[in-house]
């Protein structure tokens, strides 16, 4: 069950996440133009989102008691970090200021896991990125 939850997970990232960031950067001619509000809100979320991914993929390298579940946890970072760094691109040209830190749920899902250790840890860790990429 862990390892096909972990494939799946890395398979979404891999390929949807990256051509997600393509399609919205692809229409160079408009690249200047602002976004609507909700494009800005779901560009700011998806940001605070990966942020929680990334800072929960350090956790997982320092916590989980499954090589496994660290292992994801070192692509979780890698993945989105390459992520972050195209969202900021996107964002800094269509004029929005990305948030510096998690916030709302993505907060406090990362405070809750940081809590939690060894075989709970892995548990909670992976029904999270389960929901986050849902």
């Amino acid at each position: 069950m862990l390892r096909s939850t972990v494939r799946m997970l890395a398979l979404t990232v891999v390929f949807l996440l990256p051509m997600s960031f393509a399609m919205a950067a692809s229409d160079g001619s408009k690249a200047k133009d602002k976004l609507t509000g909700d494009d800005e809100r779901f560009v700011k979320e998806a940001a605070s989102g990966g942020m929680m991914e990334v800072q929960l993929g350090k956790v997982a390298v320092e916590k989980a008691s499954n090589e496994r579940v660290k292992e994801f946890g070192k692509r979780m970072q890698a993945d989105h970090s390459k992520a972050a760094e195209q969202l900021k691109k996107i964002a800094a040209s269509k004029g929005v200021e990305l948030p510096k830190e998690p916030s709302g749920e993505h907060k406090r899902t990362l405070d809750r896991l940081t809590k939690l250790s060894g075989n709970e840890f892995d548990r909670e860790y992976m029904e999270a990125m389960v929901e986050a990429h849902k």
